[in-house]
């Protein structure tokens, strides 16, 4: 099977669609130094990310104090949803690979483990959130990404076969989830997960970047 005969492309965001690890840096390192804290490196926020905003806060606090948790949490959300695309941008191949899958009538979701609100925020203000028909984050779920819940839900809500389905994400536990919910699964590298471990996940497709999959597809 071809990328270009599945009926339904489920994307992650923060390192596939979106360039976001500056303004997420930005954002937090704002939480820590309001809360008395040193501000981090960038190289050290990226591998943060990926479990969900929360579980980014627990890590850069190193704290399991409830209350300092919740704390830093408000003070990122606040400041991230006026800041979240001062930086972030799409990134190269996205905005011709979602116009083309929405000519082609294939049907167009993302899952992440960024709160759904920001999601929907950063793709509208992208000029891109049209093509998806669902944004579906951690705040909407039981289980977040690697659990198959997501998946199963996108696919229950757009009525969509699990054989005709793919996850197209940049880290190991996108490709996880899309082999726990029983589709297919497409990595794509040079975003922020780990690129060695997305490998030894064994994805049924592997590329490069967007620019390099959206041209597989219309060969």
């Amino acid at each position: 099977m071809i990328l270009s005969d599945f009926s339904t492309f489920i994307f992650d965001l923060d390192g596939v669609l979106i360039d976001s690890l500056s303004d997420l840096a930005d954002s937090l390192n704002h939480m820590l130094i309001m809360l008395g804290q040193k501000p981090k490196d960038e190289k050290i926020i990226k591998d943060y990310i990926g479990t969900g905003n929360r579980d980014l806060i627990v890590k850069s606090l190193g704290t399991d104090d409830e209350m300092q948790i919740e704390k830093g949490l408000l003070i990122f959300k606040e400041h991230y949803i006026k800041n979240c695309v001062n930086k972030t941008g799409l990134r190269p191949g996205v905005f011709e690979l979602v116009s083309y899958l929405d000519d082609k009538g294939k049907d167009m979701a993302v899952l992440t483990n960024k709160f759904s609100f920001f999601s929907s925020e950063i793709l509208e203000k992208l000029g891109i959130r049209k093509h998806f028909k669902l944004i579906v984050g951690p705040d909407m779920l039981s289980d977040p990404k690697p659990h198959p819940a997501g998946v199963e839900y996108i696919l229950n809500k757009l009525g969509s076969d699990k054989k005709d389905s793919v996850l197209i994400g940049d880290s190991a536990s996108d490709i996880i989830c899309a082999k726990h919910a029983g589709i297919f699964s497409c990595g794509v590298l040079g975003g922020i997960g780990d690129e060695e471990d997305l490998k030894k996940a064994d994805p049924d497709f592997l590329f490069e970047d967007i620019e390099k999959l959206y041209n597989d597809m219309k060969a």
